[in-house]
């Protein structure tokens, strides 16, 4: 890659042991670097011509190092064939979360119409260059399972036809699952996430019920009656004022369900959330994020 499309700006390093781990603060994509080398990364801010003709040498070698790793890179986005396909099936939910962004209380007994479902996916098929990637979205998706299931054999079907390949995730909370419901997405190779903000004491201040009482009991009786199903599934939390320092405890808690994966979105100022005290701080955020990463690099 060219010199000129790259970017220090756009680069962060942190020495981490004898390893220097540098990151691109756009993407999020990484990689460790010999502890040697951190002398050459300070030259990355350093113009051409005030360098020793060594110094310039050892400083292209890493633009051109980090450049072929994706790292500093400014680029456009590009769009060219479709690839996904989210169905917003229903506003509707069962529980009562505390900053459910997507609450607004006008269309929540709402559901998709399957005509348009099927139509919309029709199209996409039609559309995509041989892989299709749709994503059931809510609400709770579960509470429209009967269109997801129309949805997941038409979508197989046309794929079929089409000579394409089409896949199926969602979120859910897995409180409403069923043996058939259960079946039908193993069967079907439906991934499914799931929603948790950490142990019973983090995410029940936040995550409830239309009464007003914790969720975490709901998630235990999915685990007890489907473990081998919730463990396929990956943890997604949202991180606010109530578990922003507790990062590392989190991720403890979920090694310890032996679930696939865990991610996390941060706290969004809007719907039932909005004016209220959810708002992260920034500083213990990261400071809770580097305990973790401390933690992931001693093993």
């Amino acid at each position: 890659m060219s010199n000129r499309q790259f970017d220090p700006s756009l680069i962060a390093v942190r020495q981490c042991g004898p390893k220097v781990l540098v990151m691109d603060k756009v993407t999020g994509r990484s990689v460790y670097v010999p502890g040697s080398k951190k002398r050459h990364l300070s030259l990355l801010h350093e113009s051409g011509s005030g360098l020793t003709p060594e110094a310039k040498a050892a400083r292209d070698l890493v633009i051109r190092e980090l450049s072929d790793s994706g790292l500093g890179i400014l680029s456009q986005p590009r769009f060219q064939t479709l690839n996904t396909l989210i169905l917003k099936l229903t506003a509707s939910c069962n529980y009562s979360c505390s900053y459910c962004y997507d609450f607004t209380g006008s269309n929540e007994q709402r559901y998709m119409d399957t005509h348009v479902a099927l139509d919309a996916l029709r199209q996409s098929l039609e559309i995509c260059d041989g892989h299709l990637q749709v994503i059931f979205h809510g609400g709770e998706p579960f509470l429209a399972f009967e269109l997801i299931r129309r949805i997941v054999s038409y979508g197989k079907e046309m794929a079929s036809a089409a000579g394409k390949k089409i896949m199926f995730n969602g979120q859910t909370n897995l409180s409403l699952l069923t043996d058939d419901s259960v079946s039908f997405s193993e069967d079907n190779n439906i991934f499914w996430g799931f929603s948790l903000d950490g142990d019973a004491l983090l995410n029940d201040a936040s995550r409830k019920t239309k009464n007003g009482a914790g969720t975490h009991k709901r998630f235990l009786d999915a685990v007890r009656k489907f473990p081998r199903f919730v463990k396929q599934c990956g943890v997604k939390a949202t991180i606010t004022s109530v578990n922003h320092g507790s990062l590392l405890e989190m991720s403890h808690y979920f090694r310890s369900l032996g679930v696939k994966g865990w991610d996390w979105s941060l706290f969004q100022d809007a719907g039932r959330g909005k004016c209220k005290p959810f708002n992260y701080d920034a500083g213990i955020l990261c400071a809770s994020w580097n305990d973790l990463f401390d933690k992931v690099l001693e093993g």
